[in-house]
């Protein structure tokens, strides 16, 4: 492992444990509930929903999303995709976001991903 490798794992370590303990596990349950309702999703899917459902769970470190979703893979909901799509919050300034893949998905049936384009997960609403 690189210098690089180490001084990324070490960052997002940091940046996650600073993140508020509320808001990771408002967003762990979001990622839980858009993963069962979404064959493919974005984070900006997560963020909207934690907005609705939890609107008092904040946290200063907005850059602990990336450790959290890292989180949420390890506890079986996602993986990730190789497809980028741009983000379509405002903060975010149409950044591109990756693409997860649901492994809990509850409707109908979703291709696994292959290496090719997937569609936009916006096009896809989620399951009632």
């Amino acid at each position: 492992m690189t210098d690089g490798h180490a001084g990324k794992r070490l960052g997002m370590a940091r940046v996650y444990r600073a993140a508020d303990p509320h808001w990771k596990q408002c967003m762990i349950e979001c990622a839980k509930e858009v993963a069962q309702r979404k064959p493919i999703f974005i984070t900006d899917d997560i963020v909207e929903l934690c907005r609705d459902k939890h609107p008092n769970a904040t946290t200063h470190e907005k850059r602990a999303i990336g450790p959290l979703m890292r989180e949420v893979c390890r506890l079986g909901y996602c993986i990730p995709t190789q497809d980028w799509v741009q983000s379509a919050q405002a903060q975010c300034h149409r950044r591109p976001m990756l693409v997860w893949y649901s492994l809990i998905f509850r409707g109908w049936s979703y291709p696994r991903p292959r290496r090719r384009k997937l569609h936009d997960p916006r096009q896809i609403a989620m399951e009632v």
